[in-house]
């Protein structure tokens, strides 16, 4: 069977995208929701489907129906998501576990979620723009550093750079609250 890209099937003409996600949005919110139980997810899953596609549309060889595709794109994401989400839930288990059962820690250095996140977001604040970007894209959005530099216009080990350097700030604060 012969691989057409779909830019050619598109004639990279907009409206004819349009068309197709006019066309394949609904059903395609419908099936993320077999995956993922929140609607509001399910859209954006199904919106970063159809954002990959236009942006790639050229290196995309489609040797079936485009709908197959799409299916396809749109349940390979859902498992990104669910993957990210298990892991999000195991690293605040884990951390929880450490808290909770950790003795080389007095109460007084030990802080709750919500000081975490305060902390977190205040440091966040502080960074320069790509920074903060950066690190809320790879860990909260659970972006790869290629997809980051695309984005960002920014070349992947600035992103990688930039993400240490997030990091390291906010180890240093955290180290200056426990304190």
């Amino acid at each position: 069977m012969m691989k057409i890209s779909l830019g050619y099937i598109l004639g990279n003409d907009e409206s004819s995208f349009k068309e197709i996600f006019n066309l394949y949005y609904p059903p395609l919110c419908l099936f993320a929701r077999r995956y993922i139980r929140d609607e509001a997810s399910c859209e954006d899953i199904v919106q970063e489907a159809f954002a990959k596609i236009w942006t790639n549309r050229e290196k995309i060889a489609i040797t079936g129906s485009v709908r197959n595709y799409l299916v396809s794109v749109v349940r390979n994401l859902c498992v990104d998501k669910l993957r990210s989400d298990l892991a999000d839930r195991k690293y605040r288990n884990a951390y929880l576990d450490s808290l909770l059962h950790g003795s080389e820690q007095t109460p007084d250095e030990i802080l709750t979620i919500s000081e975490l996140e305060a902390l977190l977001d205040k440091t966040l604040r502080k960074l320069p723009e790509t920074y903060r970007a950066v690190f809320e894209m790879n860990r909260f959005e659970g972006r790869t550093y290629e997809e980051i530099s695309r984005i960002l216009n920014i070349s992947v080990r600035s992103a990688k750079r930039y993400k240490a350097y997030a990091e390291n700030s906010l180890k240093e604060e955290i180290k200056r609250s426990v304190k």
